[in-house]
């Protein structure tokens, strides 16, 4: 299903689609796709519970950064299904700002980054950060704690001298001691600085395990007042691997 205007818009509408349905009737197995050359951010509402297998976003102008956000009338879901659940973000950054459910866990694929706003006790499994490449800036922010509620692990993919992010982007945020994180690669070059990053404004602390699975994995402040990483680090590759 692909959008068809140059403006947001609600998911509901079926005009708004190249299939002709509605948001409602879509399934587990489908791919909804935002691309378009973008002329301002959009902003669309979903105006009722969705399912889907992969969003898709990407601004294909020269900017390519101008970005969106997706959010509820009053605390409708995303609901992502099938073996292969992801959110493929291609450029700028994308705000899910309604709660995401999946039982298999979700994976971000993309140069460019989302952000998921809501509390999401539906999402759970591991969240898989795949490597964008050369951009480094593909990745993921969370600006509430409850988006992650419901996960036990974060694996970020990449190599000593790129690779995923994951940022705590809120007004403070605690991480239970529960999730875990898994990481490779350095994760964003300019912004975010690093791997696993605290920001926003506030005090975060990350209470989980943390394994470094690659040299050049980086955890980093930048912003925030504090960010405490609490958790036991272990190093879990040979020296220069």
């Amino acid at each position: 299903h692909s959008w068809l205007s140059l403006d947001g818009g609600s998911w509901e509408s079926s005009l708004n689609w190249d299939s002709g349905l509605p948001g409602s009737v879509f399934d587990a197995l489908d791919t909804v796709q935002l691309v378009q050359d973008w002329a301002v951010a959009g902003s669309w509402t979903l105006d009722a519970d969705v399912s889907l297998n992969r969003f898709v976003y990407e601004d294909t102008g020269a900017s390519g950064d101008v970005g969106g956000t997706l959010s509820g009338v009053s605390g409708e879901s995303l609901t992502f299904g099938g073996t292969d659940p992801a959110v493929e973000v291609r450029s700028g950054v994308f705000t899910l700002n309604v709660p995401v459910s999946s039982a298999q866990g979700l994976t971000k694929v993309g140069g460019g980054a989302v952000t998921l706003a809501q509390p999401s006790p539906g999402l759970v499994g591991t969240l898989t950060v795949t490597n964008p490449g050369a951009t480094n800036a593909g990745g993921v922010y969370i600006s509430d704690a409850g988006a992650v509620a419901g996960l036990t692990t974060v694996v970020t993919e990449g190599t000593p001298t790129q690779g995923g992010f994951f940022r705590l982007a809120g007004a403070g945020i605690t991480l239970p001691a529960t999730l875990g994180f898994e990481l490779s690669g350095q994760g964003g070059n300019s912004a975010p600085n690093g791997t696993l990053v605290g920001s926003g404004a506030g005090f975060n602390v990350v209470a989980g395990p943390i394994s470094l699975r690659t040299n050049g994995v980086r955890l980093s402040n930048v912003g925030a007042s504090r960010t405490d990483f609490t958790g036991v680090i272990t190093q879990d590759f040979s020296p220069g691997g």
